[in-house]
């Protein structure tokens, strides 16, 4: 259950999702899993006035990954389909893929690169708002200690939006030292 109220109306919406999970060891490398299912939305969205639009929708719901893990890979794939609640009060339907993956180079070093794609359209038929974002993001990590570490990373954005037709972008590249601090300990 969704519920809203701001100035200009309230909404309330009802989200029923029947799904099953699998999980399947396919190697000692590969692992499957995730989850498949119907979800059905019922929305309701009332005026200052009193008017009342009511609104349902149905469709698949899913969440399905797959991992790949080696002495020095690990990597991994996802999709998704998922229903869920905007900061403005609307319902969304979000599909997402997902891949990422990480190298050990050597005992100190090791790279990694995440990258998604997510369109966002509303879950509601009548509205086709849609949004779409890319995300990539290569980076390089050295521990030359146990508690101390140096990351290099650089990150992509990209937003489309269809109902102002917007594109945007950004690039960002950071240098951040990590440390690790074991704390305080007292004993007696």
């Amino acid at each position: 259950m969704y519920k809203r109220q701001g100035s200009t109306f309230t909404s309330d919406d009802d989200n029923y999702n029947l799904s099953s999970s699998i999980r399947y060891d396919y190697s000692e490398l590969w692992n499957i899993g995730g989850n498949v299912g119907i979800r059905k939305l019922n929305s309701k969205q009332t005026d200052n006035l009193g008017v009342t639009d009511s609104n349902s929708s149905s469709g698949l719901s899913l969440d399905i990954n797959a991992s790949r893990t080696t002495e020095l890979d690990t990597m991994s794939f996802g999709i998704s389909r998922a229903v869920l609640p905007s900061n403005t009060g609307d319902v969304n339907e979000t599909d997402r893929i997902s891949f990422s993956w990480s190298r050990k180079i050597t005992e100190t070093i090791s790279t990694s690169f995440n990258s998604s794609y997510q369109q966002t359209t509303s879950a509601i038929e009548e509205n086709n708002q849609e949004r779409e974002n890319l995300n990539i993001s290569p980076a390089i990590n050295w521990q030359f200690e146990r508690n101390l570490g140096l990351n290099l990373a650089y990150k992509y954005r990209q937003q489309k939006e269809s109902e102002l037709s917007t594109n945007v972008s950004s690039n960002s590249l950071s240098l951040t030292l990590n440390y690790d601090w074991d704390g305080l300990r007292a004993s007696r």
